[in-house]
């Protein structure tokens, strides 16, 4: 689905985009683009970013916010994503910098225990399949003191029932079952901030700048896509029941 759906979010963004939500500070008045900057930058304000700081981004998407940050930072960054297309295009947007990018499972991961200083998971881990093997794994390839940052969309109300989805297909969580996932690694979750308020406006300007394209959605990238883009534009049936968590997490030392 991400090697079918990406092409379409870029040809929305004009150009490689940032594949998650913004983050609005000013009531929703910025672009998409500007805003998911601003995502990163709070996920990067999490995270300890000292010169040679080893960075893995599980879920990298097109590489996108952790090349921005990597342009920023004297840091060595590594993505990983399960989509071809994905891969392809983040290495194109890594020329001249300490970057690379891999085909690679999140619940087995092809690196060597404490690899990397800090990790990053962004709206990534619940669409995994087995999010908390994930968390372990994340664990296991950092190294003692190592931050993981995790964002995701999760629910406003009741504990959803195993398995539920959303009306884009995308799993049901709630807040304190990342946090769980995450214990249950062995994580130290130092924090779990409620951006609700600040995420809350993605989905309408998402909707609105897909609208320009529904005719020819199908057409273009077929119907599971076209399926999806058609949730997404009903958002309005849904999307007060959603929220947005930030998760900080350590692994301890020793």
């Amino acid at each position: 689905m991400y090697d079918l759906v990406t092409p379409l979010l870029n040809a929305v963004a004009g150009g490689p985009c940032a594949i998650h939500h913004g983050y609005w500070a000013d009531g929703g008045a910025s672009s998409w683009e500007d805003a998911a900057d601003r995502l990163t930058d709070l996920v990067a304000r999490r995270t300890p970013l000292g010169p040679g700081t080893r960075l893995l981004d599980i879920g990298c998407g097109t590489g996108q916010p952790v090349l921005r940050i990597a342009r920023d930072h004297d840091i060595h960054v590594t993505g990983i994503t399960v989509s071809r297309v994905q891969v392809e295009l983040a290495v194109e947007g890594a020329h001249g910098l300490r970057a690379e990018f891999a085909l690679a499972d999140a619940m087995s991961l092809p690196y060597a225990d404490n690899a990397f200083d800090a990790a990053w998971a962004v709206q990534s881990l619940v669409e995994m399949a087995e999010p908390d093997r994930a968390a372990r794994e994340a664990f296991r390839v950092l190294e003692p003191g190592g931050v993981l940052v995790v964002t995701d969309v999760v629910t406003r109300g009741a504990t959803p029932a195993p398995d539920e989805r959303w009306p884009t297909g995308l799993r049901k969580c709630a807040a304190g079952e990342v946090v769980g996932w995450l214990t249950g690694a062995g994580f130290e979750v130092s924090s779990c901030e409620d951006a609700s308020a600040g995420t809350r406006y993605f989905l309408p300007k998402f909707a609105s700048a897909l609208a320009g394209y529904r005719r020819t959605i199908e057409d273009l990238y077929g119907p599971h896509v076209a399926e999806w883009a058609a949730a997404v534009g009903d958002h309005e049936n849904y999307a007060d029941e959603m929220g947005y968590v930030v998760v900080t997490a350590r692994k301890p030392v020793g």
